[in-house]
């Protein structure tokens, strides 16, 4: 244990030596490390950011339409219709059934004016199957649903768009199309630049009965129906149970394929984490090359250390230092180099994904798994790239080491 310290306070001593030789040696250790810390903790932020909006479309809804995500429309498939929200109805396993349909519209309040929102038309349950949480008001009931009534809620960006900060919209009127809707309530802010950009918040949305919806724009765009399951585990029986009711409706023969599609948003996340790994090969990439060019840079000063020492090493060994005590002195001179690039690495990993987490919607996230990782590659970079030059100075015959000038 003596020879262990001895060997350690040696190091440090000869580090303290050459503050400058050893700040360059690390750098590249901190470089490499610091890109480790700091991607890995942003993607897993980002992947608490991602799991969170996901989240929000339920994680027991299926999502029925005329196309399978991921996949072409299916040729020739007649549009969701009325026939099958019936039949989705009468299925054992189902909590609720929302038919919706989506069109794209200008809202307009006196002279404030947006283009290209989402006009949502679905009935009153589609705030128990997706998460919209509302900052004011209600949602409109079932009887404003069954009779069409021109009253609707809106998303956070809209509010902004068409109110002035601190407005209390309730009762009052926007245009969807030039057409007067009573706004019944906000929705408070959900979305981030992922998920407004694919649509899935409602930041940008208004919702409206679907009913109404059809008086404006029509009904030859099919449906897009949502269907809850009691729980998560009986999602699959829930899936099952639409598929032969649909299948039925559809009077589509044992051997017919479906041309329909059940969705789930499990299929998001799997096609999130596919895109997700480019990532982690570029992390790894250019961790491993960060980390290759710091771990020459030290194989090359301790080479360098030898040479300059080779008297020490011969006064050392002549006292009766043995070969693995010189050896350990040089790894651990290696090895030093590496906790303290790596722990500087570290810092740095930790506040670059501080920083992204404050001027992007992304969360902070210390990942340990990042910081197992640094500590293993400094440790295996010290170990690998200072073993040479401490085996070379452990080699040393000791009667030509004193006499080397």
């Amino acid at each position: 244990m003596f020879s262990l310290f001895e060997n350690l306070r040696s190091a440090l001593n000869s580090l303290r030596n050459h503050p400058l030789r050893t700040t360059l040696t690390m750098l590249g250790i901190v470089i490499g490390i610091t890109t480790i810390i700091s991607l890995i903790s942003i993607i897993a932020g980002l992947d608490d950011m991602v799991a969170e909006e996901f989240s929000s479309m339920g994680t027991r809804v299926l999502y029925i339409s005329r196309n399978q995500w991921g996949e072409k429309y299916f040729r020739n498939a007649p549009p969701i219709g009325e026939k099958e929200v019936e039949a989705l109805k009468r299925t054992d396993f189902v909590e609720y059934v929302v038919p919706t349909r989506d069109r794209w519209a200008s809202v307009s309040r006196g002279v404030k004016d947006i283009e290209g929102m989402t006009v949502v038309g679905t009935n009153q349950d589609y705030h128990l199957v997706r998460e919209i949480p509302l900052e004011q008001g209600r949602f409109f009931t079932g009887f404003e649903a069954e009779k069409g009534t021109r009253v609707c809620i809106i998303g956070h960006e809209i509010y902004k768009g068409l109110f002035k900060a601190g407005e209390n919209p309730l009762e009052k009127f926007i245009y969807i199309e030039k057409i007067p809707f009573k706004v019944l309530g906000t929705i408070e802010k959900q979305g981030n630049f992922l998920t407004n950009m694919n649509n899935l918040a409602a930041d940008y949305k208004i919702f409206i009965p679907l009913k109404a919806s059809d008086r404006i724009f029509g009904r030859w765009w099919g449906l897009e129906v949502l269907v809850s399951s009691p729980s998560e585990e009986l999602l699959d029986v829930t899936e099952d149970e639409c598929r032969m009711m649909l299948r039925v409706a559809r009077k589509l023969g044992p051997h017919e394929p479906d041309n329909f599609g059940i969705n789930r948003q499990d299929f998001l996340m799997n096609q999130y984490h596919e895109t997700t790994d480019v990532l982690w090969a570029a992390l790894i990439g250019i961790a491993a090359l960060s980390l290759l060019v710091g771990g020459i840079g030290i194989m090359n000063i301790m080479l360098i250390s030898v040479t300059e020492r080779t008297r020490e090493i011969g006064v050392r060994k002549a006292l009766g230092a043995k070969r693995l005590q010189i050896l350990l002195q040089f790894l651990f001179e290696a090895l030093l180099v590496c906790w303290i690039g790596g722990i500087i690495g570290g810092i740095l990993g930790v506040l670059t994904a501080l920083i992204a987490s404050i001027v992007s919607p992304i969360n902070f996230v210390i990942s340990n798994q990042a910081i197992l990782l640094g500590f293993v590659f400094t440790s295996s970079v010290g170990i690998f790239f200072g073993m040479y030059p401490a085996a070379k100075a452990a080699r040393k015959n000791p009667v030509e080491a004193l006499r080397y000038e």
